[in-house]
């Protein structure tokens, strides 16, 4: 029976939220998604994902800070939604994907991440 990766979504913009959604389980994989920080910690209380992908509106917390909540509750690896900046995230993450979103490109970067 093949196994499908959990992928847990932090994003606060639900236009990008969805797209992941659409894309990733289209893909095969099993999402769950989270609008704010304090939702995904409360579900990491009781998912265990394989991945968590990250992404800031920079209104909130700052990512390395969130980076750290997450590591108390998980060691899923971290990927990054990077910002149209093309700022690098912190070294708790594992990589980013750029914007404008590539669908194609997030799921390889995912299989790479999870050694599919």
């Amino acid at each position: 029976m093949e196994r499908h990766p959990s992928i847990l979504i932090i994003e606060p913009r639900h236009s990008t939220r969805t797209l992941l959604e659409m894309a990733l389980s289209h893909a095969g994989m099993r999402v769950s998604s989270a609008t704010t920080l304090n939702s995904a910690l409360l579900q990491l209380r009781v998912l265990e994902p394989d991945l968590i992908i990250v992404g800031f509106d920079h209104s909130g917390i700052e990512e390395n800070q969130a980076a750290r909540q997450i590591r108390i509750l998980s060691k899923a690896p971290l990927l990054a939604l990077a910002d149209e900046s093309g700022e690098s995230p912190g070294p708790e993450y594992a990589d980013a994907v750029p914007y404008p979103l590539n669908a194609g490109q997030l799921c390889k970067k995912i299989a790479c991440l999870l050694g599919c």
